[in-house]
């Protein structure tokens, strides 16, 4: 059950939603040795639009370029079905092959007006399909060292209807996160963590590709009560482009 209410009193619109969902998940485990499992699933997600994307405030950005949001937009279905193996001895390493589709995705609109305009809204118009890959791995490789290390990469396909002109888009998605943490004595622990996004695809475009770096700090005082931590954020970012 959901329920919305905002009154957006600048602009005399209220938003008043509520909606149900029976959200259903059926799961299939088979065990193979003492360190495997075998996973086979179907369930749905709910994608609830956030305020940001309801919000009919028109934010002119420049003189040529508005954006704002849809008070009509309605929640997002997906269908996701999973196959994945999970593998646990000295560490865990998780590897999942999924398949989903939607048939009134949320998009992001932008349209050219007569006045030269560009407006940007959020619009239920796309039909998505999105095939995945995804890994996650947890391996101690010694008692000091730790390595996480977690990425998917998918294909996605959209389409859309735009007025009278339909839009077709297509591309890889991806993304990785990687920590790796080394105990010290005295109860002193290092870490670094990388992070990097492929870019991500629109029925219109596509958005740049980012990444970030940490290098962290981490000691603990009084029976672990107290923890203070020093970190580095992106050293290198000058070099960005």
């Amino acid at each position: 059950r959901t329920s919305i209410n905002a009154d957006f009193t600048t602009l005399g619109t209220r938003l008043n939603q509520s909606y149900n969902n029976v959200i259903p998940s059926v799961n299939a485990q088979r065990k193979a040795g003492n360190s495997r499992s075998i996973n086979l699933g179907y369930t749905q997600r709910i994608q609830r639009p956030g305020i940001a994307q309801l919000n009919p405030f028109v934010n002119q950005l420049s003189p040529v370029f508005f954006t704002s949001g849809n008070p009509d937009l309605l929640p997002v279905l997906n269908h996701i079905f999973e196959l994945s193996i999970r593998q646990f001895k000295k560490g865990s390493l998780v590897t999942s092959l999924d398949y989903s589709f939607a048939d009134n995705a949320i998009q992001s609109v932008v349209t050219l007006g007569a006045d030269s305009i560009s407006r940007s809204t959020y619009e239920n118009i796309g039909k998505a399909d999105n095939l995945g890959l995804n890994i996650n791995l947890s391996y101690p490789t010694t008692r000091k060292l730790n390595i996480n290390f977690n990425a998917r990469l998918s294909h996605i396909w959209l389409i859309g209807a735009i007025k009278t002109e339909v839009y077709r888009n297509r591309g890889i998605l991806g993304n990785m996160n990687s920590v790796l943490s080394y105990s010290l004595k005295n109860d002193l622990k290092l870490g670094t963590t990388l992070r990097a996004n492929l870019p991500s695809i629109t029925l219109q475009g596509r958005t740049n590709a980012n990444y970030s770096f940490s290098i962290t700090g981490n000691k603990d005082f009084f029976d672990k009560k107290v923890s203070v931590m020093v970190a580095i954020h992106n050293p290198l970012q000058k070099y960005n482009y």
